[in-house]
């Protein structure tokens, strides 16, 4: 049975870095003060990405939470975009039975919502409803 831990993967813009202004980091500090064992990663590139969720996918973690900016074609990493096809591609292998938080980007997922029913099956409770 997976822990009930949170695993954060973050990734801003630079001037996010630069001004300390990490929502990942900080939420993953409170956890952190509040007696739980986070795992947090800052990462830049779809290729890290992929590598941090192979990590996610072998561990006892049970929730996924992202912090990124995005709009309404995908996610943005601090150097690359990441289209909602590639962000379906690359974490539905690592979700089963896991909950996926995807907090300020939410309002901009109505194309990930309606493409992939897979993750709206598995997060729609974790995923505020697009009006």
């Amino acid at each position: 049975m997976a822990a009930p831990d949170v695993f954060i993967i973050e990734s801003l813009r630079f001037e996010d870095e630069s001004g300390d202004r990490l929502e990942g980091k900080t939420l993953s500090n409170i956890l952190r003060l509040a007696g739980k064992n986070p795992a947090y990663y800052y990462i830049r590139t779809k290729l890290e990405l992929s590598k941090i969720l192979h990590i996610f996918d072998n561990s006892d973690y049970r929730y996924l939470h992202f912090s990124f900016h995005g709009g309404s074609d995908g996610l943005d990493l601090t150097l690359e975009t990441l289209a909602n096809r590639e962000l379906y591609n690359i974490i539905s292998p690592h979700i089963d039975k896991k909950r996926i938080f995807f907090p300020h980007v939410s309002i901009h997922l109505r194309n990930l919502r309606a493409m992939y029913s897979k993750i709206l099956m598995l997060t729609r409770w974790l995923v505020p409803q697009v009006r």
